[in-house]
């Protein structure tokens, strides 16, 4: 099993879990109403003859239970991993959850219950703000888990609205006891005339602790009681729900840095092969440059006798090896050096065509600069196998200048045909242009102008001294 598949397991096994608890949720929510609402329904019939106060609570009663029983049966066989086969096959077909759905609605008809239960259509004795809203607030908190805190905000100020319209739609001065409305109001007229009947009542209730507040109390206790309750819901509940939201950025992230990892592993095991791999040329460069000086130097003292000009020519050729393979550890060299084996390789070509190529070389170092070893001898070299040099007219041309804060290098040649620069890579050129990326970054201009017949390669260095 690999990194990423551990990771998908592990999502799954995090979305199983939270997705089981608030599976419970619902499931207690529905045989919690069914068994509740249910049971005071028939108390009701057996006490008062009837099931229902108000025929609207009894129709969404009857739609709620039935929703909440389907429900129950279909959320428990999902916490049993044993899903209905019919509506998996619908969810696949319509890509659309049935578990949703079902939560989204009885939710909403637990809503629409309370919201009758709080105007007072199922309270026979219209004490609404003694107790009904209590259901209205105990729903904020189950509507916050599985609805999530934006629900339960909107819930808390349906909930709070209605409060509102209940206590507006009430007398004021009515106390909440087992009195009919006219009754109430004849006994707070008798307490304010002071009648003795009254007054004697009054006693009697203070004595027993009896004696109802108004409902203003109530109305006061409940707005504060759901506004907090509505603030916590928000704030602090729903938090599987917004696990849930959080799951596919929790993933994304962690997918992230597994492929970074992965990506910096890789490279790193690319760098240590590089690195082995360049420990084994270190290795092997030591040998083969000294039996290459050793050859070449035998060769140098046979050739002496026999020809001087072609014994100078292998010590040149012996000395520029050298520098190539041996004096180019450092970053930089002096570019008075480095111009002195670029001439050594001008000479070597001399000698090839019999000190007849006509080679323009203009040299203005005015104050000593350092650059990067190869950089021009390259360049040269370049020319020499690129380019057409036993033309008088256009001969090869070679400047090199400095001053305190640049250095400036222009070459310029004859070019060869067509076909024959279609065969080259020009991977030097491209080495020569990484290298300067590489050390000089912004600090130097290379410019390559060509057309049909002539090729020339600009390069200025500006120094920081």
């Amino acid at each position: 099993m690999n990194i990423e598949q551990l990771l998908q397991n592990t999502i799954t096994e995090l979305k199983k879990t939270l997705g089981n608890t608030s599976r419970k949720v619902v499931l207690i929510l529905c045989i919690t109403q069914l068994i509740s609402a249910n049971g005071f329904y028939l108390s009701q019939k057996i006490t008062t003859g009837s099931f229902f106060y108000h025929y609207s609570v009894g129709i969404i009663s009857c739609i709620l239970s039935l929703f909440c029983l389907f429900t129950a049966i279909y959320y428990y066989r999902l916490l049993n991993d044993k899903p209905l086969v019919y509506f998996s096959k619908i969810e696949q077909r319509y890509s659309f959850s049935i578990e949703l759905g079902l939560k989204w609605i009885i939710c909403l008809l637990l809503m629409t219950y309370c919201t009758l239960v709080m105007c007072g259509y199922g309270n026979i004795s219209s004490d609404t703000l003694l107790f009904d809203f209590s259901l209205g607030l105990t729903f904020i908190f189950i509507i916050s888990m599985l609805l999530g805190k934006n629900i339960a905000l909107l819930w808390t100020i349906i909930v709070v609205f209605v409060l509102l319209i209940a206590n507006n739609n009430q007398d004021g001065s009515i106390r909440y006891n087992y009195l009919t409305p006219a009754e109430s109001q004849r006994y707070e007229a008798a307490l304010l005339a002071k009648k003795p009947w009254a007054i004697e009542r009054e006693k009697v209730l203070t004595e027993n602790h009896l004696k109802t507040p108004k409902k203003t109390k109530y109305f006061i206790q409940w707005f504060f009681i759901l506004l907090v309750g509505g603030v916590i819901a928000y704030f602090y509940n729903g938090t599987s729900h917004q696990i849930f939201n959080l799951l596919p950025n929790i993933y994304a992230n962690l997918e992230e840095v597994i492929k970074e990892h992965i990506k910096n592993e890789e490279e790193r095991l690319l760098l240590k092969q590089e690195g082995l791999k360049s420990e084994l040329n270190y290795l092997k460069a030591q040998i083969n440059p000294h039996f290459l000086y050793n050859m070449l130097n035998f060769f140098y003292v046979k050739s002496y006798d026999y020809s001087l000009e072609l014994a100078e020519s292998i010590r040149k050729l012996s000395d520029i090896m050298r520098y190539s393979l041996n004096d180019t550890n450092n970053l930089e060299v002096d570019l008075l050096e480095d111009i002195g084996y670029v001439k050594l390789l001008i000479s070597l070509n001399q000698v090839r065509y019999d000190n007849k190529l006509p080679i323009v070389y203009e040299e203005h170092i005015v104050y000593p600069q350092k650059v990067l070893p190869l950089i021009l001898i390259t360049l040269v070299e370049n020319s020499f196998k690129h380019g057409i040099l036993n033309d008088p007219k256009t001969p090869l041309s070679i400047t090199v200048k400095t001053d305190k804060k640049s250095m400036y290098f222009l070459i310029s040649n004859k070019k060869k045909s067509t076909n024959h620069l279609k065969k080259t890579t020009r991977l030097g050129l491209q080495n020569i242009k990484n290298r300067l990326d590489l050390f000089y970054k912004n600090n130097y201009k290379m410019t390559i102008t060509e057309d049909e017949y002539k090729y020339s390669c600009e390069l200025i260095i500006f120094y920081n001294h």
